[in-house]
């Protein structure tokens, strides 16, 4: 099989869908505890909704994707409910802002998503022999772009893990080749594990930098809900990657601001207009991304007091089971919002906190459990 060719003709839900018709029904695509699934189970669930076969959360929610787009509507993940005005705008998918209290809610087409992974699987070398585990939500933009969409692009066989809890233990017993996952989670997959690439995104790196198993090539995808995926290549402790064609990236009073393959808008108001502005610092140098931190990355208390909130945010992320995390100001002390797999190691994170940025205090305002749970 050309996979160049494969997925260059793949450019819309209708046609991985077509694609995915064309190929071996009995073919098992999706692994998990409760079982595996075939081709032609996914084709009965998006066919015949009062299907017989024993459904995974993960095999409806990949059927109702499909149904949806299939009928022509848009495709929200998250139980917002559009309105008129953001139907005119012909959004194809509604997806949330992750790891904020006030979500928002963005709008896309879907070619936009199609086109960015047309050029980043070959980058990674994703291929269709692949076991591949994703350790992000799948409505988590990166997540869905890069850890569900590409592998039906490609064919190859997902695997999901049994519970936050196991997921290390699943990686053994699965020994999937491909992982997609945080850089914070990079470093806890044990080595000799049979894994050939870790795709990491969904968050900065860390200070300290990114190690992981030493038998596996590491990648970085850098982007965000609003601007998909803008660049990817290996990982080299520095750089972001390669922008992607379909972006234009240029750094305003060293803001990086992003035209092109970008969103529609958010809901309930005016489409975008002009380039993107991430508050992410950085440079472009010889078509790579360099990201150096947040614009707002530090809070300044009236008694002068600061704190860099990229060192609080790479605190969280040391508790494996953490997907997102927003630090924000509350008056004098420093509230935390969430996104986690398992809530149990949280109270410790916040303790050293406390300590680190006394006489201020640190509590956490709101956590949302996520995960794939059979």
């Amino acid at each position: 099989m050309n996979e160049s060719k494969c997925i260059s003709n793949i450019v819309s839900f209708r046609t991985l869908y077509e694609a995915i018709c064309g190929r071996d029904s009995e073919y098992v695509f999706l692994k998990t505890t409760q079982g595996d699934y075939t081709y032609g189970d996914l084709i009965e669930c998006v066919e015949n909704t009062h299907s017989n076969v024993n459904k995974h959360p993960i095999l409806e929610f990949i059927a109702k994707m499909f149904r949806t787009r299939l009928d022509g509507k848009a495709w929200v993940l998250s139980d917002y409910t559009p309105t008129e005005k953001d139907l005119s705008l012909g959004p194809d998918i509604i997806i949330s802002t992750s790891g904020t209290r006030l979500q928002k809610h963005v709008m896309h087409k879907e070619e936009r998503l199609f086109r960015d992974l047309q050029q980043g699987i070959p980058v990674v070398g994703l291929r269709p022999d692949d076991v591949s585990m994703c350790l992000l939500p799948f409505d988590h933009i990166f997540g869905l772009q890069c850890g569900l969409l590409a592998q039906l692009m490609i064919g190859c066989v997902i695997a999901i893990p049994s519970s936050s809890l196991s997921t290390f233990e699943d990686i053994v017993r699965v020994r999937p080749t491909f992982i997609v996952c945080l850089p914070q989670l990079a470093d806890f997959i044990p080595d000799n594990s049979g894994i050939r690439t870790i795709l990491m995104g969904g968050t900065s790196i860390p200070k300290g930098g990114v190690s992981g198993p030493r038998d596996a090539e590491l990648y970085f995808g850098y982007g965000s809900t609003e601007c998909l995926c803008v660049s990817v290549g290996p990982y080299d402790g520095e750089s972001c990657g390669t922008v992607l064609d379909g972006y234009e990236v240029e750094e305003v009073s060293g803001e990086i601001r992003i035209s092109g393959n970008v969103m529609i808008g958010y809901t309930s108001g005016d489409p975008l207009n002009g380039p993107f502005c991430t508050n992410d610092l950085g440079w472009i140098e010889d078509g790579k991304l360099f990201i150096t931190g947040r614009k707002d990355g530090v809070i300044v208390f009236d008694d002068g007091y600061k704190v860099n909130t990229d060192e609080l945010i790479d605190m969280l992320y040391e508790v494996p089971s953490i997907t997102s995390g927003r630090v924000e100001r509350f008056g004098d002390d420093i509230r935390l919002v969430v996104t986690c797999m398992d809530d149990s190691n949280l109270k410790g994170i916040v303790e050293r906190m406390d300590e680190m940025i006394r006489p201020h205090k640190v509590s956490i305002v709101e956590v949302k459990l996520v995960g794939h749970k059979d």
